[in-house]
């Protein structure tokens, strides 16, 4: 349902998470789900590591969660960011099917 361009992004997208959960978040448990139907495809991630401020990840530079809204624009996509400190990680993102 997703152009290559698009499912490139997606790809990115979901490779960016994983390092960051590798890297920083020191999870021992990673969910991941794609979904699609015929109005949309959904991404949901969630990871169970040690989470942080959502403003301050924003503008840090190795998180790279901006990239992953640059993708998400790109995609014309919706993407939420969710995490408390000490509770881990949860983004979705929906790219609505053009009719």
């Amino acid at each position: 349902t997703l152009s290559k361009e698009h499912a490139l992004h997606v790809f990115r997208i979901v490779q960016e998470l994983i390092n960051n959960t590798v890297k920083y978040a020191k999870a021992d448990r990673i969910t991941l789900s794609l979904q699609s139907d015929e109005n949309a495809v959904h991404l949901q991630y969630t990871d169970n590591g040690l989470g942080f401020n959502i403003s301050e990840g924003k503008k840090a530079k190795g998180l790279g969660l901006s990239g992953i809204e640059n993708r998400a624009a790109i995609l014309e996509a919706d993407v939420t960011f969710q995490s408390i400190p000490g509770e881990g990680m949860s983004v979705n993102l929906i790219k609505k099917q053009k009719i």
